[in-house]
């Protein structure tokens, strides 16, 4: 089931879910750092890489204490709606 797009599709109704239906106005995502498969997921669904963090629960020896944040806004997912033609409230 590996590289056939299913991460990025699911995510992707995720994010259109969450604004369109539940009306939020922000979507934060985070891996580590090592992850690149996650990454690649969240950027083709159009999260843009925001930064890095500590995870707050993770003692400094733990090898998940690094994590990237990525993040999509209401105001993007939008303007990428109407780019591709689909409708968004």
């Amino acid at each position: 089931w590996w590289g056939r797009g299913i991460a990025t599709e699911a995510a992707t109704e995720a994010l259109r879910f969450g604004f369109d239906e539940v009306g939020l106005s922000q979507i934060d995502s985070w891996t580590v750092p090592d992850n690149a498969a996650s990454r690649r997921v969240m950027e083709r669904a159009g999260m843009t890489f925001v930064g890095g963090f500590d995870h707050p629960r993770a003692a400094p020896q733990d090898w998940w204490r690094s994590h990237v944040l990525y993040r999509r806004t209401v105001q993007d997912h939008r303007a990428s709606s109407r780019v591709s033609g689909r409708t968004s409230s």
